[in-house]
């Protein structure tokens, strides 16, 4: 690349005089990768071109010398110049690539040892071929042609013209037709054509056969063992096929249940959301800061006397002095208090949070987006946990305004337990409807659901043979569907296509679960690690989504989905009759663990199980951890808001690598049912049973209730009638 010192030499002293067309001249040798003396001989042919215009021989007859024509100085002339080169970079690229255009396609040529120089690659009829053989490593020659998520498609024999022997990303698929059916092309069948399956789960779409260690699955002697509980004073009420519980399950408004856009986030929206985030539960922790400032002041002032008070009031200035926080870095050798979120003080991000790296960072409101770093040695006594994302309140002096001397952390409250309304509960359960006064029966499970070297999806076989013999009310289940880290999918090994993967293995085992008991409410919970979607940030629409709803509904077609089965976004808050449950299938609890730092008080009994599921409630949002884990979490911060809980649910269940649990968190019972697959063996599921509410004394107190009375809220104490059995499939 051409420097200055080339230009002013080829140029002449008088470029010197023009600083402005130096740096123009420097700029275009640098965008055309054009040499000094290249383009100083495109200038001067294009000068006298110019000379010899008339209006150039009629200035410099008068001696005008306001247009000098030794270097470019006027924007027409870089015009010009730019177009000369543009025109003969064209040129080269036609002639050795046989493109008109290079910025139509990508240029990648693979040099000696993999570096890179200019040659046609991607354009719409080989996209798909390049980013599989980037996905998947393969040279395209030994794949044969196209493939369509990472599975390689066998064209089929009794295809017509218009058979699906390959997917082209820029082409829609087939449409349905008014009978309801596709062309024979390779897509799956519909739910209808599927359920006139005998017995699909021994029908397996592919060429393999359950290798040894699939074998061993199968023989297994542990199965149906229940292998840990909680509420074991609770009794569990088996389901009664012939006549099934009356329960209600819907969704909490407000959560990304349609399709969108994304990877188009502008950094200024990434902002905001933070700072949003700072600036609501700093307005929370002042009043709960404020409170336990007073709580303490009377306890002080006490000293085991009557308090006898004083009918003088305090000066308004000091009161707002006491709850305003200081801005985060500002110096004070007093005790100040602010807020701010927990940040690693790392120049590339990629640190762990420990000690001398841990820093508050400011909202841009109150702070100026400041940070400071925090000296915790004042808390190690007390002990703290801390992760990046945290929004705390930091107590202490910072005499430099560099570091803080921290001698309390304050944690935001979780939010009220969900209450219902006395009178909704009552219309809920009506005296004479002895159905909705029964138990109901959950059962959760969370994928991958088929062993790590079979895609037969033994594992999922088991659990609907389980719910055929003892039927839940209300199933759910949670992705990864199917796996796309599954080392089968990964190696492209199938010889059907993805959905038809799933519509013949999970969506016709969901309608055998409906046709044994159409009553059960079934309930599907994506993962970003699910293959079949189209999603892979988070929050995550409902699995078969798409930016518009005819879209949805073929997509849904596709992927043989029964019209019965609930797809709900992820993470999703959902009301089962009264019970609240929040779901999530991003693994925050391992993701948090990896990320915390944690230090005990003396003598301080470990939980740190109980702790992580304390930090999503306090922080009230189901991902609190920024950033996200770089292996899995697609954070789409202008959606961040949809991560966020309504109030503290009754249930909230996570999808975790982590052991399975069920514990009592602030009154949320919390519940891991772990993966039902786990590598090339079997792992657990939840059987979950929640005892009716004991409304009869509320319908005694509130049937006096006269007209204008205030109604009457109740928190429903779902951990206290609940009983969860983890069993090993």
């Amino acid at each position: 690349m051409a420097s200055k010192q080339d230009l002013v030499r080829e140029f002449g002293p008088v470029l010197e005089r023009h600083p402005g067309s130096l740096e123009r001249l420097l700029s275009l040798a640098s965008t055309f990768k054009t040499k000094a003396e290249d383009l100083a001989s495109k200038w001067e042919s294009h000068a006298i071109s110019l000379s010899r215009q008339p209006t150039s021989r009629s200035s410099s007859s008068n001696n005008d010398h306001s247009v000098d024509l030794s270097v470019p100085t006027l924007d027409a002339h870089f015009d010009q110049l730019r177009s000369t080169l543009q025109k003969e970079q064209d040129a080269r690229y036609k002639q050795n690539y046989g493109v008109n255009d290079p910025a139509s396609s990508v240029f990648v040529k693979k040099g000696p040892m993999g570096t890179t120089s200019d040659a046609p690659l991607l354009n719409k009829e080989n996209l798909q071929d390049f980013i599989d053989s980037q996905i998947l490593g393969t040279p395209l020659a030994k794949r044969g042609g196209n493939v369509r998520g990472t599975v390689k498609v066998t064209p089929r024999s009794n295809t017509n013209n218009n058979a699906y022997s390959g997917y082209d990303p820029f082409e829609m698929p087939p449409p349905i037709s008014s009978a309801g059916k596709r062309p024979s092309s390779g897509y799956p069948n519909t739910p209808g054509q599927q359920s006139k399956r005998s017995n699909l789960a021994t029908d397996t779409p592919t060429s393999f056969t359950p290798s040894p260690l699939a074998q061993k699955y199968k023989d297994r002697n542990n199965r149906g063992a229940i292998v840990e509980k909680y509420g074991e004073n609770v009794p569990y009420v088996p389901g009664d096929k012939t006549k099934p519980v009356s329960c209600e399950v819907a969704i909490v408004p407000g959560q990304q249940t349609e399709g969108y856009r994304y990877l188009n986030e502008k950094l200024a929206d990434k902002g905001d959301a933070l700072d949003n985030r700072i600036e609501e539960l700093t307005r929370i922790m002042r009043e709960v800061v404020q409170l336990e400032h007073t709580a303490a002041k009377e306890t002080a002032n006490t000293n085991g006397s009557p308090v006898v008070k004083m009918n003088i009031e305090e000066p308004e200035s000091k009161k707002e002095e006491e709850n305003d926080f200081a801005p985060v870095g500002e110096p004070s050798q007093d005790s100040v208090i602010t807020c701010g979120r927990i940040c690693v003080d790392s120049s590339d991000g990629t640190a762990r949070l420990m000690e001398g790296m841990v820093v508050l960072e400011g909202s841009r409101e109150s702070s100026g987006g400041d940070r400071v770093k925090l000296d915790l040695g004042g808390v190690s006594e007390s002990g703290f946990a801390l992760f990046p994302g945290q929004i705390v309140v930091v107590q202490g002096s910072n005499p430099t305004g560099r570091v803080c001397n921290v001698t309390k952390i304050h944690h935001p409250p979780p939010l009220p337990l969900a209450q219902t309304a006395a009178t909704q509960l009552l219309e809920l359960y009506p005296a004479g409807d002895g159905d909705k006064l029964r138990p109901i029966n959950i059962a959760i499970a969370s994928g991958p659901y088929t062993l790590e070297d079979s895609t037969s999806f033994e594992p999922l076989e088991d659990l609907v043979v389980n719910f055929q013999k003892d039927p839940p009310d209300v199933v759910i289940l949670l992705g990864p569907f199917i796996d796309a880290d599954h080392p089968i999918i990964r190696s492209e090994e199938l010889d059907v296509t993805l959905e038809e993967l799933f519509a013949q293995q999970i969506s016709a085992r969901l309608e055998r679960m409906l046709a044994n008991r159409p009553s059960t409410k079934i309930v599907m919970v994506p993962s970003v690690r699910d293959a079949v979607s189209r999603w892979i940030c988070f929050p995550q629409p409902p699995l078969a989504s798409a930016l518009r709803p005819e879209e949805a509904n073929r997509r849904r077609g596709v992927l043989g989905i029964p019209d019965d089965v609930l797809l709900l976004p992820n993470p999703v808050q959902l009301t089962i009759n009264e019970v609240v449950v929040g779901i999530s299938t991003m693994d925050v609890l391992t993701h948090l663990s990896a990320d915390e730092f944690a230090r005990l008080p003396p003598g301080g009994r470990p939980d740190r199980v109980g702790r992580l599921c304390k930090h999503v409630l306090e922080q009230r949002n189901m991902y609190p951890l920024i950033p996200g884990s770089v292996d899995e979490a697609c954070l789409d911060m202008s959606r961040y808001a949809a991560l966020d809980l309504q109030a503290t649910p009754d249930i909230l269940i996570f999808s975790s690598a982590l052991k399975h649990f069920a514990k009592n968190v602030s009154g949320c019972l919390c519940i891991n049912p772990a993966h039902l697959a786990k590598g090339r063996g079997g792992g657990t599921f939840v059987r979950m049973c929640v005892q009716p509410l004991d409304i009869g004394a509320m319908r005694e107190q509130y049937g006096a209730r006269t007209d204008g009375q205030e109604d009457m809220w109740t928190p429903h104490f779902v951990a206290d009638r609940s009983r969860v059995d983890f069993v090993k499939i």
